[in-house]
């Protein structure tokens, strides 16, 4: 009779779970736009994208709030405003 092998115990992060809504204010051909949108959808979290060059509504947001910086990445109340990664790993907490 064959014995099996022990098996191993690989130990993986769960996959966070975050339930709110993410919107990402972007410009076509934005790299860090596309490097956020990537990272979002790597961890399965969804976002909505507001296209910055012809939502007229999005271009209200980034005036009244006096953002330049793109991408601004809102998580829940908090608006992010650049290519801040750190941040929203912090905010969604993702190692």
């Amino acid at each position: 009779m064959l014995k099996s092998a022990a098996s191993e115990h690989i130990s993986v992060s769960p996959v966070p779970s975050y339930h709110g809504t993410i919107r990402i204010y972007t410009q076509p051909n934005c790299s860090y736009c596309s490097q956020i949108k990537q990272f979002l959808s790597d961890h399965q979290l969804a976002y909505e994208e507001i296209d910055l060059s012809s939502d007229q509504e999005g271009q209200r947001f980034m005036e009244k709030r006096g953002y330049s910086a793109l991408p601004v990445t809102v998580i829940g109340n908090q608006e992010i405003s650049g290519f801040r990664l750190d941040k929203i790993k912090e905010i969604l907490h993702i190692d």
